[in-house]
């Protein structure tokens, strides 16, 4: 198995278009546990954007930008 060193910018952007799409679940009737559970996914794929030197961008149309 090779040792990646960096996440490449396709998948991050995917990851951010994911992200991007929790937003659609805040006006949807869920029970407590589930949302606690999506916030919980969401938060991870946030982090690993962030941590790759990227952010979420929710008013344009790129998922992603430079922090």
């Amino acid at each position: 198995m090779t040792h990646i060193k960096t996440t490449e910018f396709k998948a991050l952007y995917v990851l951010g278009e994911i992200v991007r799409n929790f937003e659609k679940l805040h006006f949807l009737q869920m029970q407590d546990n589930d949302r606690e559970q999506l916030q919980k996914a969401r938060k991870i794929l946030e982090r690993i954007i962030h941590k790759n030197g990227y952010r979420v961008a929710y008013r344009t149309q790129q998922a992603i930008c430079k922090k």
